[in-house]
């Protein structure tokens, strides 16, 4: 079981060794080796690092689950940005801090991801890291709803019986402009 986390982190290293560029230094002749970040290529799939965060296959490391969540994330991957937010909601490997869970959350959303919109839409709910609000809670659920979350509808229709008719037809309307703006413009 562990032979799969092995086998990611020398891809990883192999990567990493193979974009590292070669500089020229004063002297034309010689030249030095600068270390860059490894890459992380597509299509990301977390599996190898969830096996940190949940413990199967390898022991159970937070930190080393973030400091790979946090590499993907940092690429742009969605998937890797809702794992982050995710770890940064839970303080599973870094202290707890529900705001940075929400930046993470809407970077991967504003992507498309249908469990960080329904996160999201959590954290506008419960007022953690973010000013709570119905109406943007309507909508981010309704968005992951609209994209597959199995949490968004039942999250949704759960909040829409605390708001008024108005509200719901505000949150759906920028549900609908989120959407058709491919997600830059998503909210007030």
């Amino acid at each position: 079981m562990i032979q799969p986390v092995i086998a990611f982190r020398r891809k990883v290293k192999a990567v990493a060794a193979a974009t590292t560029p070669t500089l020229a230094t004063p002297c034309a002749h010689k030249t030095t080796a600068q270390p860059t970040t490894p890459t992380i290529r597509k299509p990301f799939k977390a599996t190898s690092i969830i096996m940190y965060r949940t413990g199967k296959g390898v022991p159970k490391d937070y930190a080393e689950a973030v400091e790979w969540y946090r590499l993907a994330a940092e690429q742009g991957y969605a998937e890797g940005q809702t794992n982050l937010g995710v770890m940064h909601e839970k303080g599973q490997g870094v202290t707890q801090d529900y705001a940075e869970a929400a930046k993470w959350y809407r970077l991967a959303a504003e992507q498309g991801h249908a469990s960080a919109q329904t996160n999201l839409g959590v954290m506008f709910d419960r007022g953690q890291g973010v000013a709570q609000d119905n109406v943007l809670a309507h909508m981010w659920y309704n968005l992951g709803a609209a994209n597959g979350s199995k949490n968004g509808p039942k999250n949704r229709d759960s909040i829409a019986e605390e708001m008024t008719r108005e509200d719901i037809s505000k949150a759906q309307s920028m549900a609908s402009e989120c959407m058709s703006s491919d997600y830059k413009n998503c909210g007030y």
